[in-house]
């Protein structure tokens, strides 16, 4: 795994994230930023974030000992927690304390509800003009379901990603669990940088708007701009008959899955015939270039799965390798989760109170002069309200008791 090198500086050091947020995409973002060296408050109303209680997603447990779970350790990574009645003239108070001393404000509550609490970028702006506002939606700034509230879930479906997923023998692959979520994590924490950028240029703050929809479609680029110009919908992969013999997927005598992608296959058809034992196919008519090789591939893909099956998956990861092809073997989540290259340059070891020292992902992008990666596990609700109050808001502790007495901010103890 990966060993933190604490020489570096953070990337985002003495940046202050004010993340009023909730579930998967926006808190997400939050946690990025912790990653990159932020300071990220998550503000939390009474009760606290749903997350918390979300033990589990579609058909897995995602519970933990001490009435914790995987789905907020990811998004509550890194940071400290407040909680805090904004509904509440002073807990309204403490909030613009916090923003006037912060240099950014996450959140994905829908427009409707910022209006309410006079939580949009109009009014906070006001406060301070250097605010970077950050809001995820589901849908986006415009049109006419710019209102809506949405999920994961939907936006696949919506987009057209559960309908292009899958082979040609599929009408419809069932979404993957919370995979846009996180694609908008990224996208969202990409542009807060960027728009922390432009400040330092500018002096001048702005408002941020990324979406579930809008990081879908970025994500179907490709399709996307395939239909706007060309018409065409991206067919699907047929694994019998692929556009591509040297791009696809075929099982070995192990019952283990092998998958390659070579890119032209004309210039490694020969070397590939002769490193999985079929030279009779490097001058074969059938497999002649720009012959029948397109337009009967199915029989020669039978020919080569026939072939695929007689070795072992790891057999011909090493006859890959010797030949310089591109093979690749079909891994599950964890069998992947195991491999000494995700280990070596994608895991961090991280301190928590609760599971000891457990690994987490890290960063997907390594800085030679900065340090990126998780800090800390996901906070306990409320742990952080004295601490916040008076450090981060400039209240005294005669004061934070009276916020306390009267209800407006979550006990130490509780968060309630």
């Amino acid at each position: 795994m990966a060993t933190p090198d604490h020489t570096k500086p953070d990337l985002l050091q003495g940046i202050r994230v004010l993340d009023w947020s909730q579930f998967y995409a926006a808190p997400g973002a939050g946690a990025l930023l912790g990653d990159m060296g932020a300071e990220v408050i998550l503000i939390e109303q009474p009760g606290g974030d749903p997350t918390r209680q979300m033990t589990r997603v579609g058909g897995t447990d995602f519970s933990l000992p001490r009435d914790r779970n995987v789905l907020f350790e990811a998004v509550g990574r890194n940071k400290k927690s407040i909680v805090v009645d904004i509904t509440r003239e002073k807990g309204r108070e403490v909030i613009e304390r916090l923003v006037a001393r912060s240099d950014v404000l996450h959140t994905n509550f829908r427009r409707p509800t910022l209006a309410k609490l006079q939580m949009e970028y109009e009014t906070l702006s006001r406060i301070n003009p250097r605010l970077i506002y950050s809001r995820v939606s589901g849908f986006g700034p415009r049109g006419p379901l710019r209102d809506q509230g949405g999920f994961d879930f939907i936006v696949q479906g919506f987009s057209g990603m559960m309908k292009a997923m899958g082979d040609e023998t599929s009408d419809l692959a069932p979404p993957l669990t919370l995979i846009i979520d996180q694609a908008t994590s990224m996208m969202a924490a990409s542009a807060v940088v960027a728009a922390l950028f432009h400040r330092e240029r500018t002096g001048r703050g702005q408002e941020l708007h990324t979406s579930l929809l809008g990081t879908t479609v970025s994500l179907l680029y490709f399709h996307y701009l395939s239909v706007f110009l060309s018409g065409q919908e991206v067919k699907k992969h047929s694994r019998t008959s692929p556009g591509n013999l040297l791009r696809n997927y075929y099982r070995c005598a192990d019952g283990k899955w092998i998958i390659c992608a070579h890119n032209p296959p004309e210039r490694y058809w020969e070397r590939f015939c002769r490193a999985v034992g079929l030279d009779n196919l490097v001058t074969h008519p059938a497999a002649a270039e720009g012959g029948s090789r397109k337009a009967h591939p199915d029989e020669l893909v039978a020919v080569l799965d026939r072939q695929f099956a007689t070795r072992p998956q790891a057999e011909w990861l090493r006859i890959a390798e010797q030949h310089d092809l591109f093979f690749a073997p079909v891994n599950t989540v964890p069998e992947a989760a195991s491999e000494p290259q995700v280990l070596e340059n994608f895991v961090e070891r991280v301190a928590h109170r609760d599971l000891g020292e457990v690994p987490y992902p890290g960063f997907c992008t390594e800085f030679g002069d900065a340090e990126v990666r998780p800090r800390g596990a996901a906070p306990r609700l409320g742990e952080h309200t004295d601490e916040i109050l008076r450090e981060a808001a400039g209240y005294t502790d005669r004061e934070v008791e009276t916020l306390r007495a009267e209800g407006v901010v979550g006990t130490k103890e509780t968060g309630q």
